[in-house]
């Protein structure tokens, strides 16, 4: 399965932007060496300008892949500034082949049942 995914900027603004800032990254989710993190889920970067979006690529992702997200110095602001300070994290998708484990309330009240006998079983082998 692939999702083509689009990258969402936040932008906090300065009060005192000056042309040729250099641009600085300031967080991202998915957090750093997720290894959960779902095909459907926004990949956020959070810079202090606004960017140019021509300095940035998109990709698809699939199903258990180690994403690297490496951010360079040809990333730019809109006023032209770089990034002051090159980055990369790694975050690993959901693997399909690995569900999560889902449980009813017959499943857990059954375990209890089970666990209750198994404890008067060993009560009961102490008392004799």
């Amino acid at each position: 399965m692939y999702l083509k995914k689009l990258i969402l900027i936040t932008i906090f603004l300065s009060p005192l932007i000056t042309l040729s800032q250099t641009l600085t990254f300031t967080s991202s989710t998915p957090a750093t060496a997720s290894n959960t993190v779902s095909l459907d889920s926004d990949i956020t970067l959070t810079f202090d300008t606004p960017i140019k979006t021509s300095t940035l690529n998109a990709t698809n992702f699939k199903l258990g892949e180690v994403i690297t997200v490496t951010l360079t110095s040809a990333l730019e602001n809109t006023s032209g500034g770089a990034l002051s300070l090159p980055r990369t994290f790694s975050f690993t998708t959901i693997n399909a082949a690995t569900p999560s484990p889902v449980f009813t309330a017959a499943d857990i009240a059954n375990r209890l049942v089970e666990h209750d006998l198994f404890l008067q079983q060993i009560w009961m082998g102490m008392a004799t």
